[in-house]
């Protein structure tokens, strides 16, 4: 069961999530929760949701630069094959959250 401000949270992030899919330009896709052990929830499955859409959709040629907002190395590989296609990826992370390798192949916004 919930603790009260747990079910807050999730109130506040569902509500967030709708608010998005209301607009026709912005498409979410949703992982899975896990328990992490620390009494909190980790997302999981993002990246791979991530991947397929990039992929597919790149090769289904339904977009010519990709936008990625993330830091993360385990997107490394994605980023390179979509490059691959001839697409464009440009990237954006916050601050000390970027993987070096990632950093270096993409075009930074």
């Amino acid at each position: 069961m919930y603790e009260q401000s747990e079910t807050h949270k999730y109130k506040e992030q569902t509500d967030y999530v709708h608010r998005i899919r209301e607009h026709s330009h912005f498409e979410v896709g949703l992982g899975r929760l896990k328990k992490d052990g620390k009494g909190g929830f980790r997302q999981k499955g993002v990246d791979t949701l991530i991947a397929i859409d990039m992929l597919t959709k790149a090769y289904e040629n339904q977009y010519d630069i990709a936008g990625l907002i993330s830091g993360d190395e385990d997107l490394l590989d994605v980023v390179m094959a979509v490059k691959n296609t001839g697409k464009l990826v440009y990237g954006a992370h916050f601050s000390n959250h970027i993987s070096e390798e990632l950093n270096i192949v993409w075009i930074v916004a």
